[in-house]
């Protein structure tokens, strides 16, 4: 029996992505409030960032400054299976905001709810597996955050 090691960055979010593309394909109808913007449809991907990579190599939000007091936030709509395959290498450029089945906005506080359970993580940390509701807002400049320019 072929075991595979516990995997981080790229190859966990392109494993993710795979299983979600084959095992979870049927997004739920979902509403996101974003400040005084509301979208509602069947989401396949919604992802709520204040930086702008995800997995590691993945630039979910290309334009994200985590110092703006913002969020951005990217949210792709329920294609084709072969389309998503072609968005996942968009996704490692980050021009996947050329594509028509994925949008972005930006926004200070989000809403999320879903008629059926999604699954959500947080910095790559499963937090909830069956949600339904989710509220985030931005608290500007209250982290301290010490790095390199070239960091952020």
């Amino acid at each position: 029996m072929l075991k595979i090691k516990r995997l981080t960055g790229t190859p966990a979010f392109v494993l993710a992505a795979l299983k979600t593309l084959f095992l979870y394909f049927d997004a739920p109808m979902i509403t996101v409030q974003a400040d005084d913007r509301t979208l509602t449809g069947r989401f396949l991907m919604i992802s709520i960032m204040n930086g702008r990579r995800l997995g590691g190599g993945f630039y979910v939000a290309p334009q994200a400054l985590p110092d703006d007091g913002m969020f951005d936030l990217t949210l792709a709509v329920q294609t084709t299976r072969l389309t998503i395959l072609r968005l996942m290498a968009m996704y490692m450029r980050g021009t996947q905001l050329a594509h028509p089945s994925v949008s972005g906005m930006r926004a200070r506080r989000i809403v999320v709810r879903a008629e059926g359970g999604l699954t959500s993580h947080a910095d790559g940390e499963i937090y909830l597996t069956d949600g339904r509701y989710i509220e985030l807002e931005m608290l500007p400049r209250q982290l301290q955050v010490v790095c390199e320019p070239e960091g952020i």
